[in-house]
């Protein structure tokens, strides 16, 4: 999550740490202690380093940097917001306006923009797992209609310079074990989730679909996800989350 650091708070942090190792012997005399410069110059980067990967590298709820993030919630809007969790909620595909335009096309029968138009959206439920920590972010995918699993292949946040509002841009690999005729076993996608600082349990945002692409079967949507309490999870699969959002929106 580190891209979405302001620079001034990196170059502050780095300021910060280039004096240290400058004044590190001074500061040691100060306190009536001896500090050989050879020491802070082959010891203190190696210090500094492993304090940041141990403080900012974890992503268990225990971790260092999450606790000090629910002391001070506001840290979420002024370095990086803490999604770590299992999200669910559901999609909305443009499938059904597809496969209409699809069934017309196959059997000569003509069609209107409007009649598309007014064609409602197919709602699937969704559970994502997020894993993220300063220089890690990892997000999966369960889908409850065909019991499809997608992985991250490249995920990136990036916060909006007007509106102020967190996007995770994220490209993903889906896989799905019983394909229709209509489908493929494997596809790749992508999804723009927005994360707004007032909102932060909640996350809304588009989604895209390579799969079929050759016959225009590729599909488009909206995602909305809310975030579970961490005591609701009790080692559940997302397959198993989005089984029971299924059921609860059905």
């Amino acid at each position: 999550m580190y891209p979405l650091l302001p620079w001034k708070l990196i170059s502050t942090a780095l300021g910060a740490a280039i004096a240290l190792a400058v004044y590190a012997d001074d500061l040691a005399k100060m306190i009536g202690y001896s500090l050989p410069e050879s020491l802070v110059v082959r010891y203190l980067p190696l210090a500094i380093l492993t304090f940041v990967g141990l403080f900012f590298g974890p992503t268990g709820y225990w971790s260092p940097w999450r606790i000090v993030w629910r002391t001070v919630p506001p840290l979420n809007g002024w370095a990086f917001p803490d999604l770590n969790g299992v999200w669910v909620g559901r999609t909305k595909s443009n499938w059904p306006i597809i496969e209409k335009a699809y069934d017309a096309a196959t059997s000569h029968r003509s069609v209107t923009e409007a009649e598309l138009y007014g064609i409602p959206l197919k709602e699937d439920a969704i559970a994502v797992s997020i894993r993220c920590s300063l220089f890690t972010l990892k997000i999966k995918v369960a889908t409850s209609a065909t019991d499809g699993e997608s992985h991250s292949i490249a995920a990136r946040p990036s916060r909006d310079s007007l509106t102020g509002c967190l996007h995770v841009i994220n490209v993903y690999r889906q896989s799905v074990p019983d394909p229709a005729r209509t489908d493929e076993p494997v596809h790749l996608g992508a999804a723009d989730l927005k994360v707004d600082p007032e909102e932060p349990e909640q996350i809304s945002g588009e989604y895209w679909t390579r799969r079929v692409w050759r016959t225009g079967k590729n599909t488009a949507g909206k995602i909305e996800l809310r975030r579970l309490p961490s005591e609701q999870l009790n080692g559940r699969t997302l397959r198993q989350f989005a089984a029971n959002e299924k059921k609860r929106i059905s």
